[in-house]
């Protein structure tokens, strides 16, 4: 292979070493272009590189990344905080800094009307004077009819995008969410838009919690066919506890530059006039040194703990991966000595 490296108006290289742009196997046609047969060396290369950082903790350059979440859980929030992040090239929530770059927002499951209400909101919140967004509102647009899909894609390409928000996979098509024989088309064309290095995030929702259900949170959460998850190159699961306003980005999948089980805390508050994101760091955590220090000498069992904090519950979480996540918390509380703990069965008991 000969690679020409391509990049984005950014200056992101691409994710893979391919040739030109109309050589790329993902978009060929034929079976033998589609499907190369590669040496090691040639596979290593293409495969192997080091992942690039679109969005340093949360986007890979050149990716198809997946926003999964129930309902009113914040997806096209965080696609627009996304789309802030890439267009502003600045700091945002206090946690996400993007490269800059030219964005364009694909809204499939609301009104403009509804965008632009969702949009000035966040944009007050974050104290935003303009974001710099370029805006498709396409409920009707079919992604997979042949006019819908060329249209879509000419006007990604033509504009030079660097990061496309797509909010809606369901409402994006007429494709049967639970066949993997349709869903597979979409998302292979979604896939194809990363060519070149420019990275594409998809809103989804997660099915519903069965009881017992031991992957509750992991890739089989999303609602839908097998292959929705099977082709992104990455996965966050969104919850948003609607109480304590704490709002939780979990990874589940990545292409290695960023770890999976990653879990970012943020605060996501609004009222009628505004949507604040800030850096929440772990509400949780701070909510356990606040019941330890309180519990004086005697301190509290991890039962007890669990407990108190269940108001910290996200939605769909069973109580085994909350208990899991109440000691993530933990440990590095004892690990810097501010907790004490004797072992299992014993309690916890605040120092300082």
């Amino acid at each position: 292979m000969n690679p020409e490296v391509k990049t984005t108006s950014s200056g992101l290289e691409p994710d893979l070493v391919l040739p030109a742009l109309e050589n790329d196997p993902r978009l060929a046609t034929s079976l033998p272009d589609r499907f190369p047969t590669l040496s090691e060396r040639d596979f290593l290369a293409a495969y192997a590189r080091p992942v690039q950082l679109l969005i340093p903790g949360l986007i890979e350059a050149g990716s198809l990344t997946l926003f999964s979440a129930p309902p009113n859980n914040g997806k096209t929030g965080l696609l627009f905080l996304c789309g802030i992040t890439v267009a502003t090239g600045k700091q945002v929530a206090g946690t996400f800094t993007g490269k800059q770059g030219k964005v364009l927002f694909a809204g499939f499951e609301a009104s403009g009307y509804q965008y632009a209400k969702h949009h000035e909101r966040l944009r007050k919140g974050l104290g935003l004077k303009e974001i710099g967004i370029d805006f498709q509102i396409g409920p009707g647009l079919d992604l997979m009819s042949k006019d819908g899909w060329d249209y879509f894609e000419e006007t990604v390409r033509k504009g030079g995008y660097d990061l496309v928000l797509i909010d809606g996979l369901k409402a994006a098509s007429t494709a049967e969410e639970n066949s993997n024989t349709e869903m597979d088309k979409l998302m292979t064309r979604l896939l194809s838009l990363t060519v070149g290095g420019r990275s594409v995030i998809v809103s989804h929702h997660m099915a519903k919690p069965k009881q017992d259900d031991r992957d509750s949170d992991g890739l089989g959460a999303s609602r839908g066919a097998s292959c929705i998850t099977a082709r992104c190159d990455a996965v966050w699961h969104l919850t948003l506890n609607q109480q304590t306003r704490a709002w939780s980005l979990r990874c589940r999948k990545s292409r290695g530059a960023i770890p999976d089980r990653l879990e970012h805390q943020l605060r996501y508050d609004w009222d009628d006039s505004a949507i604040r994101v800030t850096n929440g760091g772990s509400v949780l955590g701070e909510f356990l040194c606040s019941a330890l220090a309180n519990a004086g000498a005697d301190g509290l069992k991890r039962g007890k703990l669990i407990e108190l904090a269940a108001s910290f519950k996200l939605t769909g979480e069973t109580d085994d991966t909350f208990g899991q996540r109440v000691d993530r918390e933990l440990a590095p509380l004892k690990d810097s000595g501010r907790v004490r703990h004797d072992g299992q069965g014993k309690s916890y008991i605040w120092v300082h």
